[in-house]
């Protein structure tokens, strides 16, 4: 009888570590292969008046990319997550207020997947002129 017991947890941690495990690398894929195009299109790169400007990210536009593209590909994974996005200047640490424009943006993904697993990574993205790459 403390047989079958013993066999019948480790069936369930050997199921639940295959299950978290798959999750684990298709969370990964949907967040790190995100599609490009969608921080392309945010980046504002003429003003108002139709001339060049600055380069940078416009914050609502990407944000709404963003959280459409994950809550569209990653629910089907998991439901319990959190996006957190921060726009930095052009060097990429100093953290922008909500008045200055944003070249560089890092986008932290954490998901629950079970028990045993949890995802936390991020991405960065900036906008670079020529002459500094």
């Amino acid at each position: 009888m403390l047989n079958c017991i013993f066999y019948s947890l480790f069936f369930i941690l050997f199921v639940n570590l295959s299950v978290g495990s798959l999750r684990l690398t298709q969370i990964n894929r949907t967040f790190l292969s995100s599609y490009k195009g969608m921080y392309e299109a945010s980046v504002v790169t003429v003003g108002s008046d139709g001339e060049p400007i600055y380069p940078y990210f416009d914050r609502p536009t990407l944000k709404e990319y963003v959280h459409t593209f994950i809550e569209e590909k990653l629910t089907r994974y998991t439901t319990k997550y959190a996006l957190v996005m921060n726009f930095y200047k052009e060097d990429g640490v100093t953290e922008c207020s909500k008045d200055e424009l944003a070249r560089c943006v890092k986008i932290n993904l954490k998901a629950d997947i079970n028990f045993l697993f949890t995802y936390d990574k991020s991405q960065s993205f900036s906008i670079k002129d020529r002459e500094n790459i």
